[in-house]
């Protein structure tokens, strides 16, 4: 993948002129880079998927971001942004092939992980759980084949193919154990 001064000035071509900087971000399979403005408080995600991501599932997704920002835009979501030519993805080059790149709002906040349990906690999450279910309840897309989804339960011997990305031995002996279960 481009380095992240190659990133800013695809940023800068293609979306925002006045970006500043862009950070790397933990993510589970995309890249995800944080882009900044200069003395703003504005920030910006740029998602860039792994070359086997299916597009239907990123369609999905967009679509599904830009239904919530008419539909309920009170909730805590991304916001889809368009790159330069109207387009929500934009194909980039990538080492095993090309990459969906997509830029959406910065949410800031506590990763949930980093944040210390409590019962209040859980009803707010719910109460949002509730609120977007609501807000997708009328929600239509064009069909998106099982294949697409890579969360689909049913498809879980699948992920066992991603088990040597696991770098950490202890977490991919614990992976094993898992799809073990499952099996069973």
């Amino acid at each position: 993948m481009a380095s992240p001064e190659d990133l800013l000035a695809l940023v800068r071509d293609q979306f925002l002129p006045q970006a500043s900087s862009v950070r790397h971000l933990s993510g589970e399979r995309d890249l995800n880079f944080l882009v900044t403005v200069a003395d703003s408080a504005e920030c910006y995600v740029l998602k860039v998927s792994d070359a086997r991501e299916n597009p239907q599932a990123l369609a999905l997704q967009n679509a599904a971001l830009s239904y919530l920002a008419q539909q309920a835009p009170q909730l805590p979501v991304q916001r889809i942004h368009r790159w330069r030519d109207g387009a929500h993805l934009l194909a980039l080059p990538g080492p095993d092939g090309l990459c969906l790149a997509r830029m959406l709002a910065y949410l800031p906040g506590q990763p949930l992980h980093e944040a210390p349990p409590s019962a209040a906690q859980r009803r707010s999450i719910g109460a949002t759980l509730a609120a977007l279910d609501r807000a997708l309840q009328d929600f239509a897309h064009a069909p998106v084949s099982n294949e697409a989804l890579m969360w689909d339960l049913h498809r879980t011997p699948e992920l066992q193919s991603w088990l040597p990305a696991i770098q950490d031995a202890q977490s991919r002996a614990w992976g094993e154990q898992v799809f073990a279960q499952y099996v069973q």
